[in-house]
């Protein structure tokens, strides 16, 4: 592998997101800053790309060299498609999850996070947010690490063992283990969270959705902050670990 098959391969997918009508020649001069008769020449293969032009490219379309690695470009391989999408935005919450912090109210305007559509298959309301340090969850993640939620309303009523969920009480929201307590008189009659020296919540005149806020899908530790533009979000790979 050469740096000039990497930088074909990412002429390939300029091309084929042109040929699709995603870019056009005028939307990457107006991003990347690069000239559009440099752009055009470069797509008809007249003129090559320097590694800044190269550098720039990749970060205004998100792109990593990770991804140039996983692209065939030879016609006839059974390689990855460059042109399918792998990636989905998610929405991230103003705001941080933790003690001290309410539960946040809306999402934010500029901020938004890709996730692997494998990631997101089974999620039905999917949204982010950053964490907050919490002393009494130090083992399953920090101060700082990026978590995918699930905000539906199924989800959040089913409290499964084992599983994380946000939990708003007493103006804050942090991520903890539920448990529900039914008897047969008081179906959902309290809400048992974990860490266990924790009192139960007494959902007596209340609805459980408003305490629990949202399930926690994963939780990727120790996420560079770096958000992706709404309208060209597509490739990055953060890493995550399931909270289940």
């Amino acid at each position: 592998m050469y740096f000039q098959s990497l930088q074909l391969r990412l002429i390939a997918i300029l091309k084929g997101r042109v040929r699709s009508g995603r870019l056009t020649e005028r939307s990457l001069a107006r991003i990347t800053g690069i000239s559009q008769p440099h752009i055009h020449h470069v797509l008809k293969g007249a003129k090559g790309l320097s590694p800044e032009m190269a550098d720039r490219l990749l970060e205004h379309l998100h792109i990593s060299v990770f991804d140039l690695l996983q692209v065939e470009t030879a016609a006839g391989t059974n390689g990855p498609d460059p042109e399918r999408p792998r990636y989905g935005e998610v929405a991230v919450l103003e705001g941080l999850l933790g003690p001290g912090h309410p539960f946040p109210s809306q999402v934010s305007p500029a901020e938004r996070y890709p996730f692997l559509h494998s990631q997101l298959a089974a999620v039905e309301r999917p949204v982010a947010a950053w964490l907050a340090a919490d002393e009494r969850m130090a083992e399953v993640f920090r101060g700082g690490d990026l978590v995918l939620l699930d905000c539906s309303p199924d989800k959040r009523c089913r409290a499964e063992p084992g599983q994380l969920y946000v939990v708003a009480r007493g103006g804050e929201a942090c991520v903890r283990e539920v448990r529900l307590r039914e008897t047969d008189r008081y179906p959902r009659a309290a809400v048992a969270v974990e860490p266990a020296r924790r009192p139960c919540i007494s959902l007596s005149g209340d609805d459980i959705l408003n305490i629990v806020k949202a399930k926690v899908v994963w939780i990727g530790r120790h996420m560079e902050r770096k958000p992706v533009a709404r309208e060209t979000a597509q490739e990055a790979r953060p890493g995550y670990r399931s909270a289940g």
